[in-house]
């Protein structure tokens, strides 16, 4: 997904919320702002929430990225076949995907 470099995830998880409610808020009714007239504590709101569900995405893709690894290794150990090279090679391009969305740190 290519978004401008000026939205960031705060942002992008607001104004999803937003078109899922119709740019009503839930609670009350009333029309929701656009971003750029939140309140800054509104914003940082939206921002802690966004760090959050990026932590739990990121901790995920590591797990993913640690069960595609292992995989990796079971099916070296398999006697060889062309199903083994097949299997061996999804395997690591599946690591290799994973890797590309949270590079090791």
């Amino acid at each position: 997904m290519n978004l401008p470099t000026e939205i960031n995830a705060a942002q992008l998880t607001y104004e999803a919320y937003c078109q899922h409610t119709g740019w009503k808020s839930l609670a009350s009714g009333q029309a929701l702002p656009q971003w750029h007239n939140l309140k800054p504590e509104i914003q940082a709101a939206w921002q802690a929430a966004s760090v959050a569900v990026t932590r739990l995405h990121n901790a995920r893709i590591s797990e993913l990225r640690s069960d595609a690894l292992n995989l990796c290794w079971a099916i070296e150990r398999l006697p060889g076949s062309p199903q083994q090279t097949e299997c061996s090679l999804a395997a690591s391009n599946l690591h290799t995907k994973l890797n590309n969305l949270l590079p090791i740190q």
